[in-house]
C-alpha cells in the first residue's frame, strides 16, 4: 500500500469540518494560485523591458486566471460554515448576530492590510517615483479612495484602457469579493435552501462574450461556483462523488492540477483564441480544482517533501497578493536610478527578477507577521465578544 492509500485509509471517515477550520489541500491550491498571479503581473511590471521570455503564448497574459481560483476557494470556504447557520434563521436578531459577526471577521481579516498598501502605494508615488513606475500621484490617490470605499472594481472598469491605474490595481478583486460577501447573507435569507438558484445564475451568466470592463465589476462566476460546491458538500451525494481514483497513482492528482492550470492559462492568454465565452469554462475548471481539494485527501499534491513550502506560500498568499506589485515597481524604480532606461543584460535581468521575488516575499512576511495575523486575531476576539456563544465562522 502506497503512502497516498495509507493516508486515505486512515482518514476515510474524515470530513473537512472534522479536520479543523482550514482545509490543507485548499491551501496547497492557494499557493499555486498566488504563484500564477505573481507570474502574470511580472510581465511589464517587473520585466519592464522587451523580455523575449514573455512573447510565447504560455506567458502572454494567461496567468491572471489564478485570481479565479482564489474566487472559487473563497466562495467555498466562506459559504460552507456560513450558509448552514443562516439558512434556517427566522429571527431578525439572530440573523443580525450571525451576519455582523461574519462581517467583523471579514473586515479585520482583509481591510487593514489592504489599506496599508493603498497608503504605501500613494506614498511611494510621491517620494520614490522618478521613473514614473508607480504611476501618477493622482491615480494612486484615486485608487486609495476607491479601495477604502470598496469600489476599486468599478473604478477599474470605468478607466480600463484609458487612464493610469496606479500601483494598487489588484485591489479591484478585493472590492469585488467584499461586495459579494456583503450581499451573500441577504441572498441566503431571501432564498433559504434555494440559494443555489442565484449562485447557478451567476455561473451561467459567466458563459458570455468576455467584456473586460464589465468583468472587472461582475467577475463572480467562480465565486458562485464555490458557493454551489459548499452547498453540495452538505449532501450525501458529495461524498458519493469523491474522486477516489486519483489515489490509485500519485501522479494522477498532480497531472490533473497541472492540466487544469494549463487549460486556465490557455483560455486566459490573448495569444490564443479558443472561445469567446472563456470566463464560463474558467469558472468551471476552478470549481473542479476546489471540488477535488475540498475532500482534503492530498489528491492534488501528494508529495510530502514540497508540501510545507506550498503551505508557507499559501499562508502568506493574501500578503503576497497585496505587496507584489509595489515590490515590482520599487525594483523598477531602483534600476532606473542606477542605470537609467538601459535595457538590462542577462545577468542584470536575472538580478532584477530575483530581487523582485525576494523583496515581495520579505515584505509579505513582515505584513503577515505584524499586520495581517495580529489584526485577524483581533477581529476574531471582537467577533467572539459580539456573540460569545455562537459557532465560529472562519475564512
Amino acid at each position: 500500500m502506497n503512502a497516498v492509500s495509507r493516508r486515505i485509509v486512515v482518514r476515510a471517515n474524515a470530513t473537512p469540518s472534522d479536520l479543523g477550520s482550514r482545509v490543507r489541500d485548499l491551501d496547497v491550491l492557494r499557493a499555486f494560485a498566488v504563484v500564477m498571479v505573481l507570474i502574470e503581473h511580472s510581465q511589464i511590471n517587473l520585466l519592464f523591458w522587451d523580455a523575449r521570455i514573455a512573447h510565447g503564448w504560455l506567458l502572454n497574459g494567461g496567468f491572471w486566471t489564478g485570481v479565479d481560483i482564489f474566487f472559487a476557494i473563497s466562495g467555498y470556504v466562506i459559504a460552507r460554515p456560513l450558509l448552514p447557520r443562516l439558512v434556517d434563521i427566522r429571527d431578525a436578531r439572530n440573523f443580525a448576530d450571525v451576519t455582523i459577526r461574519f462581517w467583523i471577521r471579514r473586515i479585520w481579516r482583509l481591510l487593514p492590510s489592504a489599506w496599508l498598501w493603498l497608503f504605501a502605494a500613494l506614498l511611494l508615488s510621491i517620494v520614490y517615483n522618478r521613473s514614473g513606475s508607480f504611476g501618477s500621484v493622482g491615480a494612486n490617490f484615486e485608487g486609495l479612495i476607491a479601495g477604502i470605499l470598496d469600489l476599486a472594481n468599478f473604478r477599474m472598469a470605468w478607466i480600463y484602457g484609458q487612464h493610469g491605474v496606479g500601483a494598487a490595481f489588484v485591489q479591484w478583486s478585493l472590492s469585488l469579493e467584499e461586495q459579494f460577501y456583503l450581499t451573500l447573507p441577504l441572498l441566503v435569507v431571501i432564498f433559504r435552501r434555494l440559494t443555489w438558484i442565484p449562485m447557478a445564475m451567476l455561473v451561467v451568466s459567466s458563459f458570455r462574450v468576455m467584456n473586460m470592463p464589465l468583468d472587472m465589476m461582475l467577475r463572480v462566476g467562480a465565486i458562485g461556483a464555490g458557493v454551489l460546491l459548499a452547498q453540495w458538500s452538505t449532501h450525501d451525494t458529495w461524498r458519493m462523488c469523491e474522486p477516489t481514483g486519483l489515489a490509485a497513482r500519485r501522479i494522477f492528482g498532480p497531472v490533473l492540477l497541472c492540466g487544469c492550470i494549463l487549460l486556465l492559462v490557455a483560455l486566459g492568454t490573448s495569444a490564443l483564441h479558443i472561445v469567446s465565452f472563456r470566463m464560463g469554462p474558467i469558472s468551471i475548471i476552478c470549481a473542479v480544482l476546489v471540488w477535488v481539494a475540498s475532500y482534503n485527501r492530498d489528491y492534488l499534491w501528494p508529495y510530502d517533501g514540497s508540501r510545507p513550502w506550498l503551505l508557507y506560500i499559501a499562508a502568506r498568499s493574501y500578503s503576497l497578493y497585496l505587496v507584489h506589485v509595489p515590490s515590482y515597481f520599487f525594483v523598477h524604480e531602483t534600476w532606473f536610478r542606477f542605470a537609467g532606461r538601459e535595457i538590462p543584460g542577462r545577468v542584470a535581468a536575472i538580478g532584477i527578477v530575483l530581487s523582485g521575488v525576494a523583496l515581495t516575499f520579505a515584505l509579505a512576511e513582515l505584513n503577515y507577521r505584524f499586520v495581517e495575523m495580529p489584526l485577524r486575531d483581533h477581529g476574531r476576539r471582537l467577533a467572539a465578544s459580539f456573540m460569545p456563544h455562537s459557532m465560529e465562522i472562519a475564512r
